[in-house]
């Protein structure tokens, strides 16, 4: 028998034995993730609104009951193609609203996205919508008006994201959006592109720039004279320039403390006399603060307007319309047990204009109970 022959029996003891040993020492692998990852979530509870109408004379308040539902779908990152896919919905019941009786909204947007490259990430957010509720759309109106509005719309456009250089990252869009009123009269169509970006010079600090053209163009609407006249066989239509910055803040332990400020202008434009024109400002400012049980939340905002061409008042040299716009919030979410969460919720917006009866408060509070779920 040869050295070879009597030599292979104990190779193979020793190679199985080694292999052995490795698979008992080596640890376990992990499961795989999951592709797909959901949470949801459910409300209910009772508020009260004290000027259902926005009015400055005919304050309508009612208690109302509250209902809200979400649901976020989440394709997990870095597996080819990624997606998400967001549905928010909420209602309110009015019981002593004598005008206003209720009032509903919906949300849905799906993200698909891939990444073709390192830093690139090339998405298509679509968008439906749909609000019934009391607006006030004296911004882009002939007069200070108040109404109950049912619009829906869809809006979608290719976004390309590019993260350069460790911290920097730029934004672009081109997006449509049409928009159905149940009336028919401010039915519109709007082009909009969107320019950003970003920096992040530290892991807890994000700053941003973003710039935004629209160009709106209503189907029926006519545009108006300086003196307030329409004029028969034109069409109206809207450019807004939009620009804000941004910076966004986290610290503490664990960085329970966020905070993000937003500081941005709009100028908008009609294609006729300048009638709708005006410029607006605005700052707000967001504060949140979270621990196991607790997420407290508070909000604040200013925002200004002055119009170039429409004025207030009688006279040989009226003065332009202005108005401005202060509101802030205050929200406590106080985790139970189990998925069960309770919300207190307190609002308030006063505005002011020199148009006596543009100018209104609105205070509203809601107590509601929450559940949700994860996976």
């Amino acid at each position: 028998m040869s050295f070879a022959r009597l030599l292979a029996p104990w190779l193979f003891a020793c190679a199985g034995a080694l292999l052995a040993g490795r698979a008992a020492t080596s640890p376990p692998e992990p499961p795989p993730l999951p592709d797909w990852g959901w949470s949801a979530a459910l409300e209910t509870g009772v508020g009260y609104r004290d000027n259902l109408l926005l009015s400055s004379t005919a304050e309508e308040r009612s208690g109302f009951l509250h209902a809200a539902a979400e649901l976020l779908l989440l394709r997990v990152p870095g597996r080819g193609l990624e997606a998400s896919f967001f549905l928010q919905t909420e209602g309110r019941r009015f019981w002593s609203g004598r005008t206003v009786h209720q009032e509903a909204s919906a949300w849905l947007q799906g993200e698909p996205a891939w990444r073709p490259a390192r830093g690139w990430k090339w998405s298509l957010p679509v968008s439906a919508y749909y609000d019934d509720r009391v607006l006030d759309v004296s911004d882009t109106d002939v007069e200070r008006l108040i109404a109950e509005t049912r619009l829906a719309g869809v809006l979608g456009g290719p976004q390309v994201r590019w993260d350069f250089a460790d911290r920097w990252h730029v934004e672009t869009q081109v997006a449509g959006d049409r928009v159905r009123h149940e009336d028919g009269v401010n039915d519109a169509e709007v082009i909009r592109g969107l320019f950003r970006i970003g920096w992040r010079p530290a892991p807890a600090w994000e700053g941003k720039v973003s710039l935004w053209q629209r160009e709106r163009a209503y189907a029926r609407r006519v545009q108006y004279s300086a003196a307030g006249r329409p004029l028969l066989g034109t069409r109206l239509r809207f450019a807004e320039t939009e620009g804000e910055m941004s910076v966004a803040f986290r610290w503490g332990p664990g960085e329970r403390w966020r905070t993000t400020g937003r500081l941005g202008g709009r100028r908008l434009g009609d294609n006729g006399s300048g009638y709708f024109g005006h410029r607006e400002w605005r700052w707000e400012q967001q504060l949140e603060w979270s621990d196991d049980r607790w997420k407290i939340r508070a909000e604040a905002g200013l925002r200004g307007l002055r119009f170039g061409v429409q004025t207030v008042g009688l006279g040989i040299a009226p003065p332009a319309r202005r108005r401005t716009e202060l509101s802030g919030s205050l929200r406590a979410e106080r985790h139970l047990a189990g998925d069960w969460s309770l919300i207190a919720f307190f609002s308030r917006e006063h505005v002011r204009s020199n148009d006596p009866l543009g100018a209104y408060r609105v205070n509203e509070g809601l107590l509601a109970l929450r559940r949700g779920w994860e996976r």
